[in-house]
């Protein structure tokens, strides 16, 4: 389980800590002016990450018979709970987690940092991530990439046949 988290601490803890201390920066007034509400919004956005991360983290076990890693994949799509709404909860979580902690820190190196976490992370997923999981899952993924969005979740959960 411990090779398993080491992509995730890499992105949340390893790089932002290391670019904030490469690039040392003088951080806009605007951090200052809205400190306390930016602050306690930060931690909301981060303790909704974290609780995506693990629970996604859950299915990926339970269900998917697997996890996050490459080396140990899922051998079951997860398009329950979570994944009901949206494709990448467990990126989403990161995201947030990143977005949480840039406000917390009041760090702009740490939001730029999302911001290109985010973009990385998109074209990966649809250069790679998502053609590997067609051909491995067929039919089942195709219709589910139709009905859950990638990123940004749905209102209300999608509700396959096959699990009604």
């Amino acid at each position: 389980m411990k090779a398993v988290l080491q992509l995730p601490f890499m992105a949340i803890v390893v790089v932002p800590f290391c670019l904030s201390y490469l690039f040392q920066i003088e951080e806009p007034q605007m951090w200052n002016d809205l400190s306390p509400p930016i602050t306690v919004i930060g931690i909301i956005i981060a303790v909704i990450g974290l609780g995506l991360f693990i629970k996604s983290i859950i299915l990926f076990v339970k269900i998917g018979q697997g996890t996050l890693a490459p080396w140990n994949p899922t051998q079951n799509l997860v398009i329950v709970s979570l994944y009901r709404y949206t494709r990448n909860p467990m990126l989403l979580g990161v995201n947030l987690i990143l977005l949480g902690m840039a406000l917390l820190l009041h760090s702009t190196v740490i939001l730029l940092w999302n911001i290109s976490f985010v973009i990385l992370n998109h074209f990966y997923f649809i250069l790679r991530e998502e053609p590997e999981l067609l051909r491995k899952f067929g039919d089942e993924y195709a219709t589910y990439v139709k009905h859950v969005p990638r990123w940004l979740p749905r209102l209300s959960p999608w509700k396959p046949e096959s699990y009604e």
